[in-house]
């Protein structure tokens, strides 16, 4: 690991801890047992590791959204984009955390970059879900509220979620993908449900 990424992961886990207001540079340089003078060398402010934080979230979400081809059924985007998202709170858990809480407390300006990386994961979702319910295969009256229920229901996990919990990610991924594909009225999620309730009531016929 490079100095650079050091202090970044070292940043990203004393903001997720003690918040970015409860840490100092004196306690970043005690965690990297360095002076806290010559972190200066390498970052000029706690509000450039800030951004640089959000800056790394903000290429980790890009990623993940350019990796769910758009040849693939609106369904199964809407599937990939929530299981992309949920191993990318898990894996880099501290990132995100800062990223979540503390993205508020940038710049105008640095806020407004930061927004622009954003709108890429919800205008893509959104042109999913439109273009699914477009096709019959979703149920939803506003695309855009659906977006932004579907983003914030997922953010969310970061506070509770362990992957040494009683759910592993691949677990929790399924769960949430059917909620979350029955909360968009998903017919072939519905189809998949009245298959297994006919199933079961013909074992008990």
């Amino acid at each position: 690991m490079s100095r650079h990424a050091e202090i970044l992961a070292t940043a990203a886990k004393l903001f997720s801890e003690q918040g970015y207001h409860g840490t100092t540079v004196r306690n970043l340089a005690d965690a990297l047992h360095v002076q806290s003078g010559s972190l200066y060398a390498h970052i000029s402010s706690k509000q450039d590791l800030l951004w640089r934080i959000v800056q790394e979230v903000d290429h980790l979400i890009i990623a993940c959204v350019e990796a769910v081809s758009l040849e693939l059924s609106a369904e199964e985007q809407v599937r990939q984009l929530v299981r992309n998202h949920l191993a990318l709170i898990e894996e880099a858990r501290p990132y995100l955390a800062v990223y979540l809480r503390d993205w508020k407390l940038l710049s105008p300006e640095r806020k407004e970059q930061s927004r622009t990386a954003r709108r890429v994961y919800t205008d893509r979702l959104q042109q999913v879900i439109e273009a699914g319910v477009a096709q019959g295969v979703f149920w939803v009256e506003d695309a855009r509220l659906a977006t932004v229920f579907i983003i914030t229901t997922v953010n969310m996990t970061f506070q509770w979620f362990h992957s040494e919990g009683p759910l592993s990610l691949e677990e929790l991924s399924e769960q949430y993908i059917i909620y979350i594909l029955r909360a968009l009225g998903s017919v072939g999620e519905m189809a998949d449900r009245y298959k297994d309730l006919i199933q079961s009531a013909k074992h008990m016929l």
